[in-house]
């Protein structure tokens, strides 16, 4: 039986509950390490080499069985939806041999070609170019209307962080914003305002916030698990919500 030796997608989770390091291989979704609290990470590591054989023989009998660990690559979307702008892109995928290519016709999108891999990330450059297209202005928009001006706004693509505020008052926001809801997307450049006036998350921070969004509590704790509204082709490489890879050798 030949071992697969492409990289599992790793979690390590605390638990103050658990008395020792458990491993577990899940089908679809790698290897998860949970650990007592305050374990050292250094630990983790070590029980990792010691199981490597057993990591790696459970994985393969789990692929033969038909339960890989292994994440199944994400395929092309019928469709791109941006709540954030109220836009939906219907997309067509042409299978043909040659370069992959996209292009727009009235909202459309057509994709060419037939590495997979290659076509996914030609739609997460068309995602970056519409973020840096529409969301900056609309941070502008609401910087006028809230009388906080900010120095510049930057758009990235980032795997865990919506978005921050430098003490300079340069702003950075995710481009994966444009999948959040309308509601979300703006209590998020709020929250970013915000920190123009206070750099942390003092009572003096949350107080203008709450001037500004009385409905803050709700919202803050809709964004922190908001990245389950982004769809899973955005990641260039498919492992759901690990943080870390165990890489075989």
């Amino acid at each position: 039986m030949t071992t697969d030796l492409r990289p599992l997608p790793m979690t390590v989770r605390e638990n103050p509950r658990a008395k020792r390091i458990i491993m577990k291989l899940l089908p679809g979704a790698g290897l998860e390490v949970v650990t007592p609290r305050g374990l050292r990470r250094a630990l983790v590591t070590d029980m990792l080499e010691s199981r490597r054989d057993w990591i790696a023989r459970t994985a393969t009998d789990m692929a033969a069985q038909g339960r890989s660990p292994w994440p199944e690559p994400p395929a092309v979307p019928e469709e791109v939806r941006f709540p954030a702008i109220d836009r939906t892109h219907p997309v067509r995928h042409v299978i043909r041999p040659g370069r992959v290519s996209l292009t727009q016709n009235a909202g459309s999108l057509m994709l060419a070609g037939n590495d997979e891999a290659a076509l996914l990330e030609r739609l997460r450059d068309f995602v970056r170019t519409t973020a840096r297209e529409s969301l900056p202005e609309r941070l502008r928009t609401m910087s006028r209307e809230l009388n906080l001006p900010f120095e510049s706004v930057t758009i990235r693509s980032q795997r865990r962080r919506w978005g921050s505020c430098s003490s300079r008052g340069r702003i950075s926001l995710n481009c994966k914003t444009l999948f959040l809801t309308p509601e979300l997307a703006e209590h998020l450049m709020l929250h970013e305002l915000c920190h123009l006036k206070h750099p942390d998350h003092s009572p003096a921070y949350w107080k203008l916030v709450a001037r500004h969004q009385p409905d803050f509590k709700r919202l803050e704790t809709d964004l922190r698990d908001a990245m389950r509204l982004v769809p899973g082709w955005m990641e260039a490489t498919p492992h759901g919500s690990a943080d870390l890879f165990y890489t075989f050798r």
